[in-house]
């Protein structure tokens, strides 16, 4: 009987700490976006990485890396008749198709695949390598959100989907997917902001000119 109650113990003490290895934990990358990671041992990072401002959250459970990753893509600052964030759908998956290639180059890797995705009615996508990788990206208001599973060992599926599934949009902040203009909008702001310093330079120009014919 003490034998099998030792053995009962001996099965509850590894549940209970399986458990608390598996353990995962909301944390947020701002106010907008915010992820599941396993484990507290959890590492932030703020960073500018080419003239960049980049935010990494990011841990390491066994042979699994988790990272969530936010850019600047454009600030407030900038003048938003001007702005080169997506303006429409079309220019949206651009956007995402600059970064894949990006990835592409940077890190070596050969995209297989890229699935446009959906999360909250806002578009993302889903980019799958060669390598033992997946990356999501989302842009929203001026940041670009990616989100990486690494394993070089094994490809836990299940942890894979559960880390990704996991991401959580707070729907009470304004947020928008486009909010740049089109190269035409631009083209015509440009135009009709600088027609005045023309005009008051001909004006200048044909004074100028009258002064010196009178003379």
């Amino acid at each position: 009987m003490k034998n099998c109650l030792l053995f009962l113990l001996i099965i509850l003490c590894s549940v209970s700490l399986y458990s608390q290895e598996e353990e995962w934990n909301r944390y947020e990358i701002d106010s907008i976006f915010s992820v599941k990671m396993p484990g507290e041992n959890i590492y932030i990072l703020d960073t500018i990485t080419q003239g960049k401002k980049m935010r990494l959250v990011y841990t390491t459970a066994d042979n699994s890396t988790y990272i969530a990753q936010r850019i600047l893509i454009e600030s407030n600052s900038s003048d938003k008749n001007l702005s080169n964030l997506p303006h429409d759908k079309k220019s949206l998956l651009e956007y995402y198709e600059g970064f894949a290639n990006g990835i592409s180059k940077s890190r070596n890797l050969e995209i297989t695949n890229e699935i446009e995705i959906e999360l909250d009615s806002f578009s993302g996508m889903k980019i799958k390598t060669n390598n033992s990788t997946e990356f999501e990206i989302f842009i929203l208001n001026n940041y670009a959100y990616s989100f990486n599973y690494i394993n070089n060992e094994f490809f836990d599926l299940e942890e894979k989907d559960f880390f990704f599934n996991s991401k959580e949009i707070n729907k009470e902040v304004e947020i928008s997917q486009y909010k740049g203009k089109s190269k035409t909008f631009k083209l015509s702001y440009l135009v009709g902001y600088y027609t005045p310093y023309f005009l008051v330079f001909i004006i200048i120009v044909f004074v100028i000119y009258k002064i010196t014919r009178k003379k």
